[in-house]
């Protein structure tokens, strides 16, 4: 049998468009893979710098929050130091006003202890005249 070279040519034609159809089929295949990867990539790049700025907006904020929360517990320390300074000021007041009033007292008992015996005796004399 003998072969017509022009099919032959048409043949080896048809493999090399077939050859060249896969291998373009392959390389759009690898483009379109590359495009949705850099495009996957620059979503997750562009996720990735919006959650490093909230982050750092957070750590903002929580240090700011932070120092309020000290500020107004060291300003309440503060005024609860001095209301327990003040009560220990008051209370040593009453404690040197109590001092002051039960020698008073004393004072007093012991005037009227001596006044009391005092007349005992100016009674007892008054009726030992009398009698």
């Amino acid at each position: 049998m003998t072969t017509d070279p022009t099919l032959d040519a048409i043949g080896a034609v048809r493999v090399q468009v077939a050859d060249l159809r896969t291998e373009l089929t392959t390389r759009l295949d690898t483009m379109v893979t590359r495009r949705e990867h850099d495009a996957e990539v620059r979503r997750l790049d562009a996720e990735a710098t919006r959650t490093r700025e909230a982050l750092a907006r957070h750590e903002t904020n929580a240090g700011r929050h932070r120092t309020e929360i000290e500020d107004s517990i060291d300003t309440r320390v503060g005024e609860l130091l001095a209301v327990i300074e003040d009560d220990r000021r008051d209370r040593a007041r009453q404690a040197t006003r109590d001092a002051e009033q039960r020698h008073a007292d004393r004072r007093w008992l012991l005037g009227m202890v001596v006044s009391a015996g005092g007349l005992a005796v100016a009674l007892g004399q008054l009726f030992t005249r009398w009698l």
